[in-house]
């Protein structure tokens, strides 16, 4: 990691301190593994009175699409992210988005239909004007990206089900 940002125009006096840092934290992931849900507390969803569950119909997708969707989520079962669940009552579409310049593609699922039956949850998004003011006169930033960012998020077990998707062959619930 630090060699990476190195090469990346990193000034190379800093690299010690760099260093301290990164290794005085063990929050650094550039793979996905069986790794622990964040250290945060459990989503828990609210549903709106008289909510309905929802299940949408199995999408068709290419065959490489198709290939993807399945690759994609062995690997979170495997690691224990997910799990197949057919009787899940709720199901919203997986839609695989292909990546700009790429031949990848991610994972996105539709969850307007479960949106429409959950309390909203209050908050506050950043303002650009105030970041500005926040870092001017700064020389070095940094961009840090959770892997699979959604998925690290823990969720109260009762509102694991509620965001269960669908892929063109399987039903699978978020842990």
């Amino acid at each position: 990691m630090t060699a990476k940002a190195l090469e990346n125009g990193f000034p190379p006096e800093k690299e010690g301190k760099l260093r301290t840092i990164v290794y005085m934290y063990d929050i650094w992931r550039l793979h996905l593994g069986p790794d622990p849900p964040a250290k945060v507390p459990p989503l828990e969803l609210r549903m709106k009175k008289g909510a309905k569950p929802f299940r949408c119909k199995p999408r068709a997708h290419p065959p490489h699409v198709r290939k993807f969707l399945q690759e994609f989520n062995d690997e979170l079962v495997r690691l224990g992210w997910v799990y197949e669940n057919a009787s899940s009552r709720w199901a919203c579409p997986a839609l695989p988005v292909k990546k700009p310049d790429k031949d990848e593609f991610r994972q996105t699922s539709n969850y307007r239909p479960t949106n429409a039956e959950t309390e909203p949850i209050a908050g506050v998004m950043p303002i650009l004007q105030v970041i500005t003011e926040h870092v001017r006169g700064m020389c070095f930033f940094g961009l840090f990206d959770f892997i699979k960012g959604f998925l690290q998020l823990p969720l109260a077990k009762a509102s694991q089900e509620i965001l269960s998707y669908m892929t063109d062959a399987k039903v699978y619930t978020l842990r």
